[in-house]
């Protein structure tokens, strides 16, 4: 059911979608977690839509780390938007012991709170991430992962996910790529394909031509064709 939770509902999982949230906003919910893993090497984190002391309260069970997304794609959280402060919450790779016990000790936390508690200092402090931007593989490009070129429209560097929630400086080179232009798109709220304005050519590579920090990169070619190759985010 992920991203099926906004109109106009289509099909069996959008129709389930719709019914699901006719309940839950009868039950009118103090505050709403959409608890996820990832396929890379992230550390826990919290996606928010709204920046205030109570979202981030949410995300503080399980994470010093927040991003305010202005990216609406039809997540469980988004209805609940002046609602009920609501997150979602990734707790890092899947099937690893370490994102189990992230997801069980914030659970545990935000379960035994008699309340929501706002964010007013924390120790170390509340790090924020905005203006997330998609980074997907343009219609019909090829991709892989490797040390070098391959035959793919863009190849993305094996050990990319090491810079998963790293500040990345211009200059950075991220893979290689066949093509005469980048194969990818840099997409916002607005649609429009920003690519120009985070990465370059240069020969055969693919570098950065501004700073930002990369989330959620995955080494999985399937989960890179299916969802997007990354997130590029500002430090704020």
């Amino acid at each position: 059911l992920n991203r099926c939770f906004r109109a106009p509902f289509e099909g069996v999982d959008g129709a389930i979608a719709e019914a699901a949230l006719d309940c839950l906003f009868d039950l009118e919910p103090e505050a709403v977690l959409d608890v996820h893993n990832n396929t890379g090497r992230n550390p826990a984190y919290g996606i928010v839509h709204q920046l205030d002391d109570m979202h981030l309260g949410l995300v503080a069970h399980f994470s010093h780390t927040a991003v305010l997304s202005d990216l609406f794609m039809g997540t469980f959280v988004e209805p609940f938007l002046g609602r009920a402060p609501a997150a979602i919450i990734e707790c890092g790779k899947a099937h690893t012991a370490e994102a189990d016990a992230i997801a069980e000790a914030g659970i545990r936390r935000f379960l035994r709170a008699d309340h929501i508690e706002p964010v007013l200092v924390m120790d170390p402090p509340m790090r924020v991430l905005a203006n997330a931007m998609r980074v997907e593989l343009a219609e019909g490009k090829t991709l892989a992962f490797g040390a070098g070129p391959t035959d793919a429209s863009l190849t993305l560097d094996a050990e990319l996910d090491q810079l998963n929630f790293q500040l990345v400086r211009a200059g950075t080179r991220i893979g290689w790529t066949r093509c005469e232009t980048l194969p990818f798109r840099v997409v916002g709220p607005d649609g429009t394909n920003r690519a120009q304005s985070y990465f370059e050519r240069v020969g055969d590579e693919v570098r950065t031509v501004r700073t930002f920090v990369p989330t959620m990169i995955t080494l999985s070619v399937a989960a890179a064709l299916s969802d997007c190759l990354f997130y590029a985010a500002d430090q704020r």
